[in-house]
């Protein structure tokens, strides 16, 4: 026995098996939510954007409204335009128009599940033929799907054949392997579950047969324990008889199953009617029951009136939405035509469910935003570990050409699933030439007498650019020094190494940019400190056994002098060694020696009786 956790909804749908054991099929991979990705910037088609853009944008929203679709009965779909008792012609057109318009309002819609409530034919191969292809239309445009066994295909031991063509049309063999299907019961497909999700929320949807029995209904509640984490949607095809009044096996499915705290909802058909019923599970949980069955209901005008159970007339496609608000808590229902376009608007077929959709936590996604403008799809651009909300990309660089269209996407992931949204374009503006923009940077490498004095240009005006320095000892223009570097490419950095500078002296500098256009020297001013020049003259005169008197002659540009001393020749780190004075004199006396003792400071050695001097020119004594 095998299972593959997906996401976190349960819808469940009950069918006949005459195997005991429970076997559940494994699926390859989760299907998320598709999360919605609006309001993007630029928008498309638009026109004029600048070289390059500042950012591009988007709305990520993985928590809005969302569709499930209910289909009904649909054994009569199959007889439009016949009329009683000759039957023989097959017309696939409700169908088809019906999963059409699925399809053709997914995105719309955001339509995450579609539950066929059994009957999908009323037996012939050729019915199911029609059923499996308008059906996979689904498959194929990425929603999940499933059929649950009725009265009509389910052979329950009354040899009807419905039983063998619904497995060969509709049996594990079919869904295996597809993301949404987690398996069935016994060797059969009449009892399966699906697992799908939808917007930040995951559910599982159980399908039991028409005829059940106990074993079948523990396996569909114990589907429901197993996927406690996601909410539990059952299906089986005849739960209610009219409002409020139990039909079928309804009371034995909810009985069992009313112990499961993520069951909300029940899903039938069967009594070509459109009823409802809500009861408390033993938790506390409404559980809605649901039915629909429109079969012999008409609106096109001159349709023949509802009439006896074993007659057959074409039906005009009539479906459930079920529209989930996870902001205001609550399922809206409605019926509607396809066919004709027509909502039925009267209580038993418009009406709210309230259903607590708190307490979800949407999985963190990550954005990539990618662009073609070298002919394949590459990335610009990564956010990751993000929610809903709006989020900005800076890297415009590749947007480089005027007067050219450019395309742009994202692809959203949450680690379990992906989507590539739509694909947005925009066209550049002409090439206008305009005063450059430059900053200054921070200078290095200084040392006493010269330092590298960087800049930026951060727009060249789209001509070529010359870029420069203007530097001196005084804040604000003028400068007494101004140093052109040449012509520098857009959007990168230029340097100078000034020299012949002062040791020990704060300089002012800013860069400066000029093209054709104008010239721009409003960049921020920085400043830099030179080292000052080494200490010389250094001397130790002995005073007595413990006390030596320091002098030296201060280097140029140097306010303190550092010193210190140590018992061991090898060269230190400033800081490592004990102090001796720290203060802007040139002298010192070092009390509190040892008599016959030779002391040391740092590198170039000046020695005086046992004193012995190091300046270690990689660390300043004086500043």
């Amino acid at each position: 026995m095998k299972n593959k956790h997906l996401h976190h909804f349960i819808v469940l749908m009950l069918f006949i098996s005459c195997v005991d054991t429970l076997f559940f099929i494994p699926v390859s991979a989760t299907v998320e939510w598709p999360p919605v990705v609006s309001t993007p910037s630029p928008v498309s088609d638009s026109t004029g954007i600048s070289v390059p853009p500042s950012t591009f944008a988007v709305t990520i929203n993985s928590s809005a409204n969302f569709t499930i679709v209910g289909l009904g009965d649909m054994q009569h779909y199959y007889y439009y335009g016949l009329t009683w008792p000759d039957m023989t012609p097959v017309d696939a057109r409700i169908f088809t128009n019906i999963t059409s318009w699925i399809v053709d309002h997914k995105e719309e819609l955001n339509i995450a599940y579609v539950a066929q409530v059994g009957d999908v034919t009323d037996g012939p191969e050729t019915h199911f033929q029609i059923a499996q292809t308008a059906l996979e239309t689904l498959n194929t445009a990425g929603i999940p799907y499933d059929v649950a066994v009725g009265n009509l295909h389910d052979d329950g031991g009354t040899g009807l054949t419905g039983g063998v063509l619904y497995n060969e049309y509709f049996g594990s063999d079919l869904f295996e392997g597809r993301n949404y299907y987690g398996g069935h019961y016994g060797s059969i497909n009449d009892n399966h579950y699906v697992l799908f999700n939808a917007s930040g929320m995951s559910f599982v949807a159980v399908s039991i047969s028409y005829y059940n029995d106990a074993s079948i209904i523990q396996w569909a509640n114990e589907t429901l324990q197993t996927y406690n984490d996601r909410r539990g949607i059952l299906i089986s095809h005849h739960l209610l008889d009219g409002n409020d009044v139990w039909g079928g096996s309804g009371s034995g499915i909810f009985n069992v199953l009313k112990y499961q705290s993520n069951l909300f909802l029940m899903l039938g058909g069967h009594i070509k009617n459109f009823v409802r019923k809500t009861d408390q599970g033993t938790n506390g949980n409404s559980i809605y029951t649901l039915v629909q069955d429109y079969s012999k209901h008409f609106l096109i005008a001159g349709s023949p009136p509802s009439i006896g159970i074993e007659e057959h007339y074409p039906d005009n496609g009539l479906i459930r939405l079920m529209e989930f608000c996870p902001a205001t808590n609550q399922i809206n229902v409605k019926t509607y035509c396809p066919e004709i376009n027509n909502y039925l608007t009267t209580s038993e077929h418009e009406f709210t469910l309230d259903y607590d959709m708190t307490g979800y936590s949407p999985t963190k996604m990550n954005i990539t935003w990618q662009t073609n403008a070298s002919g394949s799809w590459e990335t610009f651009n990564t956010t990751t570990n993000v929610s809903n909300g709006t989020y900005y990309a800076y890297n415009t660089g590749w947007v480089n050409q005027y007067n050219a269209k450019y395309y742009w996407r994202v692809l959203i992931d949450d680690g379990m699933g992906g989507w590539t949204n739509e694909t947005y374009n925009f066209t550049t503006g002409s090439q206008t030439n305009t005063v450059p923009t430059v900053t200054t940077n921070s200078s290095t490498g200084i040392e006493e007498t010269n330092a590298t004095l960087w800049g930026y240009l951060q727009n060249n005006g789209s001509v070529d650019t010359t870029c420069g320095f203007w530097y001196d000892v005084d804040a604000g223009s003028p400068y007494a020094n101004n140093q052109s570097v040449g012509i520098v490419a857009n959007q990168s950095t230029f340097s100078y190494n000034a020299s012949s500078l002062t040791a020990g002296q704060l300089y002012y500098f800013k860069a400066w940019a000029s093209n054709s256009v104008g010239f721009n020297g409003t960049s921020n001013e920085l400043t830099f400190l030179t080292k000052p020049n080494v200490t010389t003259g250094f001397a130790a005169a002995f005073c007595n056994g413990t006390q030596i008197n320091l002098s030296w002659i201060k280097g140029v540009g140097a306010n303190n002098t550092y010193v210190e001393y140590s018992v061991s020749s090898t060269p230190w780190a400033r800081g490592s060694g004990m102090l001796v004075y720290n203060g802007t004199s040139a002298s010192s006396v070092h009390t509190g020696l040892s008599a016959n003792t030779t002391y040391y400071s740092c590198e170039s050695e000046h020695r005086c009786e046992h004193y012995t001097f190091y300046e270690h020119l990689g660390q300043r004594l004086q500043w």
